[in-house]
C-alpha cells in the first residue's frame, strides 16, 4: 500500500524519497510513522552522496 502511494506520487528512484513530506503519507500511514519514515531518509540523505542514491529506474523499483 505504502510502495504503491510512493510510485502514484512519481517516486522513482531513492533519491524522490526527499521530497516526500508527511502530507504526502497522511493517508497510507500514521502520523508518527510517517515522521519517522521521513527522517531516516533526510538523515540518509545527509549522509550519503546525492548520486549514490540515484538509481537506475529499473534498479529502483526493486529497491522501493
Amino acid at each position: 500500500m505504502v510502495l504503491e502511494a510512493l510510485r502514484e506520487m512519481g517516486v522513482d528512484t531513492l533519491e524522490d524519497l526527499k521530497y516526500v513530506n508527511e502530507a504526502d503519507l497522511k493517508n497510507v500511514m500514521r502520523p508518527i510513522d510517517a515522521r519517522k519514515r521521513i527522517a531516516s531518509v533526510k538523515a540518509l540523505s545527509e549522509m550519503m552522496p546525492v548520486g549514490l542514491l540515484t538509481r537506475p529506474p529499473e534498479l529502483s523499483q526493486k529497491c522501493l
